[in-house]
């Protein structure tokens, strides 16, 4: 079996005490690696162009330049490094602004170390995520194009879980929600999960 290497993650907050917790919950899961720490969004800047990380935690309220002009610099970068944006607050405007500039992921700094880490391996694997605060709301310009459970298992798509999470979350069997999963895919005229789950994410920040 061949053991994926961590994930690196360059951790972006002007609190000390917010970026160690941060770091902490990456070094108890394992499956992720901080490259760096920055506490100004100049420095976040920084330590994306000298560290090449895959994913950038990043606070939409740093000091000098905000997450959000940070994302967009980080876009203009040759690097590899995709932007999660945290914030204490979170709404469907912030996500919509976080997703105009770039951002692959929102996520609240009140989630939990699983979130945090699902949300980071999503976006590191090419998945946009968004904090399930918002999730519902922001599917919603998709939802028509769907029946009422595909709806539910988008929401929960969009947030990271796969389909053994979903069905305990819904109450559903795996295969059931496998079944939903195909076809709400193909409703959207996707030929993957992932697909899926971009299209509903860039659509819904769009409206």
């Amino acid at each position: 079996m061949i053991e994926r290497s961590p994930i690196g993650v360059v951790v972006a907050d002007d609190h000390e005490l917010v970026r160690t917790a941060f770091v902490l919950h990456m070094k108890r899961s394992e499956r992720l690696h901080c490259v760096a720490q920055a506490a100004t969004g100049a420095e976040a800047v920084a330590q994306v162009v000298d560290q090449r990380p895959q994913v950038a935690l990043v606070d939409v309220g740093l000091p000098d330049i905000d997450g959000f002009d940070v994302t967009r610099r980080v876009g203009e970068l040759d690097v590899p490094t995709r932007v999660v944006l945290v914030s204490s607050r979170i709404s469907t405007v912030l996500v919509q602004q976080g997703f105009d500039a770039g951002a692959w992921g929102y996520l609240s700094k009140a989630s939990s170390m699983e979130r945090l880490v699902d949300a980071i391996e999503a976006v590191a694997g090419g998945v946009r995520y968004v904090d399930p605060d918002v999730s519902a709301e922001l599917v919603q310009p998709v939802a028509e194009l769907l029946d009422p459970v595909e709806v539910l298992v988008l929401e929960q798509m969009v947030t990271g879980r796969d389909d053994a999470a979903i069905a305990w979350a819904l109450e559903l069997e795996v295969e059931t929600v496998c079944g939903h999963v195909e076809s709400l895919v193909d409703k959207l005229g996707c030929a993957t999960r992932g697909e899926a789950v971009n299209r509903a994410v860039l659509q819904g920040a769009a409206e």
